[in-house]
C-alpha cells in the first residue's frame, strides 16, 4: 500500500496535479461510475468549454462580442484566445512552481537550522557535563528551564542563540541549585554523564536537547490552540 501511495504521489507531483484537481478527477470518475451523468456533465462542462475555446471550436464571450462588432475577424479572435490561454497557463505554472520552491527552501532551511541547533547544543551539553560533575542531576531541570527561556525570548534563529538559551537555563538552575544546597538540602549521588531517560510529572518524555525542547513546546502550543 505504501509503495502504491508513493507511486501516486510521485505521479501527481511530476505532472503538477494539485490536491483540488485530483479530488475533482476522483469525483468525476465516481459520478460516471455510478451513472450520475448530470453531476459528471456539470463537473466536466467548464473544462470542455476551455478546451473548445483553446481549439477554436468556440470563442470566449468577450471575443465573440468583438467579432460581432467588427473589431476582429473570427480567425484573429481564435488566435488571440489561444495565445491568451497559453499566457494564463504559463503564469499559473510559474506561480505554482515558485510556491513549491519557496516551501521546499523554507523546509530545508528549517531542517538545517534544527540540525545545527541540535549539534551545537549537544556539544555544549557534553562540554558542560565534562566540567560539572553535578550536571547529571541538573540536566532535567536545565532542559525544563529551557522551555521558560524560550517562552520569554522566542525560538532561536541561530545555533548561537540556542546555546545562549541553554546557558541562561543552566545559570538559572545553578542559582536554584546553590540555594537548595545552601539551605541544607541533601545532595544526591551524581554522575558525570547526563541521563536522558525518565519522564517528568508523568507528562511528555524529557527532551534530550534544546531542539527537542523547542519542538515539544511548539507541539504543546499547537495542541492548545486547537
Amino acid at each position: 500500500m505504501s509503495e502504491a501511495a508513493e507511486s501516486v504521489t510521485k505521479y501527481l507531483r511530476d505532472n503538477d496535479i494539485g490536491r483540488d484537481d485530483f479530488l475533482l478527477l476522483l469525483e468525476l470518475g465516481a459520478a460516471m461510475r455510478r451513472g450520475d451523468f448530470q453531476a459528471f456533465y456539470a463537473g466536466v462542462r467548464p473544462y470542455m468549454d476551455l478546451a473548445e475555446q483553446y481549439l477554436g471550436l468556440q470563442l470566449p464571450p468577450d471575443l465573440q462580442q468583438r467579432v460581432q462588432q467588427g473589431h476582429m475577424t473570427t480567425e484573429a479572435a481564435k488566435l488571440f484566445s489561444r495565445e491568451r490561454m497559453d499566457r494564463a497557463l504559463a503564469q499559473g505554472q510559474a506561480m505554482r512552481h515558485a510556491t513549491i520552491n519557496a516551501s521546499t527552501s523554507q523546509q530545508n532551511a528549517q531542517t538545517a537550522l534544527a540540525n545545527a541547533v541540535a549539534d551545537k547544543v549537544n556539544a555544549w551539553e557534553r562540554a558542560t557535563a565534562a566540567a560539572d560533575a553535578d550536571y547529571g542531576v541538573k540536566q532535567a531541570a536545565v532542559q525544563n528551564m529551557m522551555w521558560s527561556v524560550v517562552r520569554q525570548v522566542g525560538a532561536p534563529q541561530t545555533p548561537e542563540q540556542a546555546v545562549a538559551i541553554a546557558q541562561e537555563a543552566y545559570k538559572r538552575v545553578n542559582d536554584q541549585y546553590k540555594a537548595w544546597v545552601g539551605a541544607g538540602s541533601p545532595r544526591r549521588p551524581t554522575s558525570r554523564q547526563p541521563s536522558s531517560t525518565g519522564r517528568i510529572n508523568g507528562a511528555a518524555p524529557e527532551p534530550k536537547n534544546l531542539a527537542e525542547a523547542i519542538g515539544q513546546a511548539r507541539a504543546s502550543f499547537q495542541a492548545g490552540a486547537r
